[in-house]
């Protein structure tokens, strides 16, 4: 159809800066505030922002799927969701530091899921 097969997202950070203020002016509408945790990292959003980084989340694979390169500015919250899908994201680099981070905080999270649940472990609650 003509469209070129890379998008550039500017703007998408779906979080609030360290002021917690949003848009140029401000919003006109009191807005709701939720601290929400991504891998040990902490972002302060409005309901609706956590939406649309679970929007893109879902979306996200689809664009890669059907051959587009997406591009995420920014630093915010769904540029850092970007870099767990290995998109392109110019304002934010991965550390070695970082990667380590990550995988021994999913490696904690894995454990305390199979701690919890013993019958993943064939426990005494296996085939209840």
């Amino acid at each position: 159809m003509g469209y070129k097969k890379e998008m550039h997202l500017f703007g998408i950070d779906s979080c609030y800066a360290d002021d917690e203020s949003t848009h140029v002016g401000g919003s006109i509408v009191e807005q709701q505030l939720v601290k929400i945790r991504v891998c040990g990292r902490w972002f302060t959003v409005a309901p609706w922002m956590a939406m649309q980084a679970s929007d893109f989340k879902a979306i996200a694979p689809l664009f890669s799927h059907n051959g587009i390169r997406l591009i995420v500015h920014g630093t915010g919250l769904i540029p850092y969701i970007a870099t767990f899908f290995g998109l392109e994201t110019p304002d934010m680099r991965v550390t070695l530091l970082e990667k380590l981070r990550r995988l021994s905080h999913s490696l904690y999270l894995l454990y305390i899921e199979l701690r919890s649940s013993p019958q993943l472990l064939g426990g005494s609650y296996a085939g209840i």
